[in-house]
């Protein structure tokens, strides 16, 4: 029926979805909306919240000098026109081909929804959330992101089954590897105290694992009564 409307035109363009728009309607503002919120964007490189986005869009040129014609519900429509720029599940915005905008597999949705979550968690949970945010038609299984998980250097395994952002300054390994890194980043032995407090910020195991890994001799050795260093 809208055809029908003298003041509507259809606009149809490579770079915007199909829309109707007025007969006065200004192709040159959206264009240069577009390429500045590109620009925002690319600048970041990360997705950007709407407010976020707004904010940082408020303080370019191009909006001081259109801004009476720029009220915030123009600018998220013309947003919603770009073919280039979409907003992902959790409302952000960003580049169409963002992973983080438009995830292409398993690993992708897990690593966006673990990322929002912000805290390590179980891999059936993050089946869970994945599903919840309905990324599509396809439904997730725990096996699957077991399998995207583990071998993805994304994601490190902390705990049975739990996993985290290697971004968050996560570090694969068993336990002793971990026990390593602590000892190797400290300018002197340690106590089994510390030891056990700094492992625990990056694995979620018990202290009587931690316990274990540091019994072995070829790695670690005590010094004095109760503090330790590397073999």
């Amino acid at each position: 029926m809208l055809h029908l409307i003298e003041e509507l035109e259809h606009f149809i363009s490579d770079n915007y979805k199909k829309s109707w728009v007025t007969v006065l309607f200004n192709q040159g503002l959206l264009h240069g909306l577009v390429q500045q919120s590109k620009e925002i964007l690319e600048q970041h490189k990360r997705p950007l919240p709407t407010d976020e986005f707004l904010q940082h869009f408020k303080q370019t040129e191009f909006y001081q000098k259109n801004q009476a014609e720029l009220g915030d519900k123009v600018i998220l429509n013309f947003l919603e026109l770009a073919v280039d720029i979409e907003k992902n599940v959790f409302g952000s915005w960003g580049m169409a081909y963002w992973k983080e905008i438009t995830p292409k597999d398993v690993g992708d949705k897990a690593y966006l929804v673990l990322r929002h979550h912000g805290k390590p968690e179980h891999y059936s949970v993050i089946t869970e959330m994945i599903n919840k945010n309905k990324f599509d038609n396809r439904t997730a299984y725990k096996e699957t992101v077991h399998n995207e998980l583990i071998k993805d250097a994304r994601f490190i395994l902390i705990g049975r089954g739990i996993y985290a952002l290697s971004e968050w300054g996560y570090t694969p390994g068993v336990v002793a590897d971990v026990i390593a890194n602590v000892l190797q980043a400290s300018a002197h032995p340690l106590s089994r105290e510390r030891i056990i407090e700094e492992v625990l910020k990056k694995r979620m195991v018990k202290k009587n694992t931690i316990l274990v890994g540091l019994s072995n001799k070829k790695l670690f050795k005590k010094v004095n009564k109760n503090l330790y260093a590397l073999a």
